[in-house]
């Protein structure tokens, strides 16, 4: 079946569209009569939610592709080779990482299989700092303490730019 014109419509018998395209221009994919799919020049717009509900489907963008949230690309998600990122771009901008319990950064061994504690920040308590996944300093609700689990004896080493030490 082959069917030619400048603009092709696919409509119901009560005129509701399914499909629209036309020539050197979009075609429009419609669901109710309610448009949610078009082709643009610059690629294709979704109008509504994109939805995956396949446990093994993903968004794969290649190295230096970005996501870009955000009416002005507010916040950025990207990967550049090596390096990973996600950049609040609005000027004098907060990045906020909410979350409900306890939230961790980690590093991550370049395989996944291994993790190293970095930060962990409890929820209504402490905030903990981790050198090579072992805890040296935490908040507490009188202050800060500085410990050392794999030595006899933990020591706060405060130093200026000149190299001086107190």
């Amino acid at each position: 079946l082959n069917i030619y014109g400048d603009v092709i419509q696919l409509r119901s018998s009560n005129d509701e569209y399914y499909l629209k395209g036309t020539a050197n221009g979009a075609v429009e994919l419609y669901y109710d009569n309610s448009k949610k799919f078009e082709t643009t020049s610059g690629g294709v717009e979704v109008f509504g939610v994109l939805q995956m509900d396949d446990g093994n489907s993903h968004i794969k963008l290649i190295d230096g592709a970005r996501i870009d949230l955000g009416s002005s690309a507010d916040l950025q998600i990207f990967h550049s080779g090596g390096e990973n990122f996600i950049r609040g771009n609005a000027s004098a901008s907060t990045l906020f990482i909410d979350c409900c319990n306890e939230l961790q950064i980690r590093h991550l061994d370049t395989n996944g299989a291994n993790s190293e504690k970095m930060i962990v920040c409890n929820d209504d308590g402490a905030v903990e700092l981790y050198h090579d996944n072992e805890r040296k300093l935490v908040t507490e609700a009188d202050g800060v303490k500085v410990e050392d689990t794999s030595a006899a004896s933990a020591y706060l080493r405060i130093a200026s730019s000149a190299g001086t030490e107190g």
